[in-house]
């Protein structure tokens, strides 16, 4: 029987042939050298079945197999193009421009340098000037972290995916169409998108809040006065305790965004639709942080949108309060009132970009609120919901973790 080694020897070098055939040599960038610079229990199989350890700066060859163990993890560099692979993964270099991933989840970052096209199973994968995250396990996933659309093609079709969408293919028929993405929120992703990590884990800790106490049932109570369909039951709004089954933050905290989107000049009409676009994106399975970023707002926005909520009572209109605005591309502009932009979603860009300094530290879980529904104060209750929020560090270099935790997130930082 051959040896397991050998084994992944042959499929990579079979891998590389149908690949090198499909992309070519002559494409621009495919001479590019790709570099290790980081790795934690990685072994890298030549096309002849030697392996090596995968040590940081050592030059891949074409053909190279790069391989990581359960704990292990590994950092790619090709001419500013950098791609993470985590545990139990297998991905092999065919040249600068391609790519197969064998297993595992990979992340690349091709906003800079050149464009990559990675072979997964019978579907291939291309981007250009964007970020990718590529999971193939059981089921393969595939979602745009930021900038331009992907493209994924079969034999027979093709399927475009937009900023912060994926799909998932569970045989080998390519879906028709795509859904919000849902975030891993890794050190990988924490890296490459950090403001839209950040954010999502800003809203997932006010959405825990908003579970707690009477809070999110006043905003939620709000959006029903404002004609808002909330999806939420009666009985989910008069119980005192957190609704397992469908949380009063799932109706609670679009409506939040959707008055942070439209900001406090924007008609009722404009507002219901942002709500209605907020609540189905959530309902798809976005994260957070995607729902928010794809109505055109973020956490801070959000925040200031639930004080507005809590402390005046207003949705829209003169007098509600400011929610934070959007610049002209669709990013947040905290303390502007935007003009009236009815069904803005956003420019669907993603965010981050870079590589950013240390993530910012968790905002302390919040106390749930005074039994027998009193409700406390404004400003407790806002600072208890997303407390100040810091600006996240971006754009400067960044300082590798001191523990040299697994870039997706299979081991804790």
């Amino acid at each position: 029987m051959p040896h397991p080694r050998a084994q992944s020897a042959a499929i990579a070098v079979t891998a590389v042939a149908a690949v090198g055939m499909l992309a070519g040599c002559g494409h621009s960038g495919a001479s590019a050298v790709t570099t290790l610079t980081d790795a934690r229990n990685v072994s890298v199989i030549s096309p002849n079945g030697s392996t090596v350890p995968g040590v940081p700066g050592l030059r891949l060859r074409r053909g190279d197999v790069v391989q990581t163990s359960a704990d292990g993890s590994a950092i790619l560099s090709t001419s500013g193009r950098t791609a993470y692979l985590g545990g139990t993964g297998a991905y092999t270099v065919v040249n600068g421009v391609s790519g197969v991933l064998q297993r595992g989840a990979f992340v690349a970052d091709a906003r800079r340098g050149p464009q990559l096209r990675v072979q997964v199973g019978p579907f291939a994968v291309r981007t250009d000037q964007s970020a990718v995250r590529i999971e193939r396990t059981f089921a393969i996933r595939v979602g745009a972290l930021s900038g331009r659309p992907l493209s994924i093609t079969s034999t027979d079709r093709g399927l475009t995916v937009a900023a912060l969408h994926q799909v998932v293919i569970a045989g080998r028929v390519l879906p028709t169409r795509t859904t919000p993405l849902v975030l891993t929120n890794d050190d990988a992703e924490r890296r490459v998108v950090p403001d839209l990590v950040f954010d999502d884990k800003q809203l997932t800790d006010a959405a825990a809040s908003l579970n707690q106490g009477t809070e999110g049932r006043t905003i939620v109570a709000a959006g029903q006065r404002a004609g808002l369909q909330v999806r939420i039951s009666t009985a989910a709004l008069q119980t005192t305790t957190p609704v397992v089954t469908t949380p009063v933050s799932e109706a609670a905290l679009p409506v939040a965004i959707a008055r942070a989107a439209v900001g406090d000049a924007a008609a009722v009409p404009a507002f219901r639709k942002v709500y209605d676009e907020a609540a189905q994106a959530r309902a798809d399975g976005g994260s957070w942080g995607v729902v928010a970023r794809l109505a055109g707002t973020d956490a801070t926005a959000t925040s200031k949108a639930i004080e507005a909520l809590l402390g005046i009572g207003g949705l829209v209109g003169p007098g509600a309060g400011p929610a934070g605005g959007t610049t002209a591309n669709g990013n947040p502009q905290p303390g502007t009132s935007p003009a009236p932009q009815p069904g803005n979603t956003g420019n669907g860009n993603g965010s981050g970009g870079g590589n950013p300094g240390p993530s910012p530290s968790p905002t302390p879980s919040p106390s749930p609120s005074p039994s027998g529904g009193v409700v406390a104060p404004v400003q407790d209750v806002v600072d208890a919901l997303l407390g100040i929020l810091p600006t996240p560090r971006t754009g400067g270099p960044s300082s590798p973790p001191a523990n040299r935790c697994k870039v997706l997130g299979l081991l804790n930082c």
